[in-house]
């Protein structure tokens, strides 16, 4: 059996350790939680505990990137573009220190960015400056313009629930989804950021999502986005196990994509798409 792979230290420097591709799940405590594609060759991927992992060679050996000024307990997301790296430390779901670890310069450094008040159980970045977030704490969405110097929160949606995936369609703009928590009609948000400051969130959710547990969203921009779900407690028996949802005029009207009926969707990704 692989040995535990560990972020190494050499000489005061981080020292990024190659590893085969058979390690990476033998070795890491609560395998991979999530990954991110840049390209071809180039990805980003972390652990349930911290373990954070990147190639360069389409996967074929995975660097461990240590980042002992940002601890890290319990990942939920994970988000990449260019040299920026966030992931989503949700550990505020018992203690409020919970936050998003961010690296600037693929991951030579690293800091931590807390929410105002909250853990961060969800990030998505629209670019460099302009990241999304969700708390742990709240059901709410976050945002900084600013590249992570300063977190604000945007808008408070309520429901004994959290926002289980956001797709940040703009600066200004960003879709969620919630799942009801297991019972309660499910969620689809739209939330747009007017210039002087002022939120409009909009629960933009169809009937046929009625006895559905929404958990994953991917969008285009503001009028084109896609929403899975699974069944919930309250399923129709003749109902498909799981659904995939499409809108093209900002969640007016959606329409059910055809797709096995036998899978519980959870996440959605787009090739082009913003997640």
């Amino acid at each position: 059996m692989a040995a535990p792979l560990q972020p190494g230290l050499a000489g005061g420097r981080h020292h990024r350790r190659p590893v085969g591709l058979g390690a990476v799940s033998a070795g890491l405590e609560g395998g991979i939680k999530g990954i991110k594609g840049l390209s071809r060759d180039e990805a980003w991927a972390a652990s349930l505990r911290g373990t954070v992992l990147h190639t360069t060679d389409g996967g074929a050996t995975w660097n461990v990137v240590p980042h002992p000024a940002a601890p890290i307990t319990q990942v939920n997301r994970i988000d990449a573009m260019g040299t920026d790296v966030w992931l989503a430390d949700a550990w505020g779901n018992i203690d409020p220190k919970g936050a998003v670890i961010h690296t600037q310069d693929g991951g030579l450094t690293w800091r931590t960015e807390h929410l105002p008040e909250d853990g961060a159980l969800t990030v998505h970045a629209f670019g460099p400056m302009a990241v999304c977030a969700s708390g742990t704490a709240a059901t709410a969405f976050y945002r900084t313009v600013n590249g992570g110097e300063e977190w604000v929160k945007v808008s408070e949606v309520g429901l004994h629930d959290h926002l289980d995936d956001i797709c940040a369609a703009g600066a200004d703009d960003v879709w969620g989804v919630q799942n009801g928590d297991g019972g309660a009609f499910p969620r689809i948000w739209r939330v747009h950021v007017a210039a002087d400051g002022t939120p409009d969130a909009e629960n933009v959710a169809p009937p046929e999502l009625a006895t559905y547990q929404a958990g994953g969203v991917t969008c285009l921009d503001t009028r084109v986005a896609w929403v899975v779900a699974q069944e919930g407690p309250n399923t129709v028996e003749t109902n498909p196990d799981g659904i995939i949802l499409h809108t093209t005029d900002g969640g007016e009207t959606w329409m059910q994509q055809p797709a096995p009926t036998d899978i519980r969707y959870c996440k959605v990704s787009f090739v082009g798409a913003r997640r």
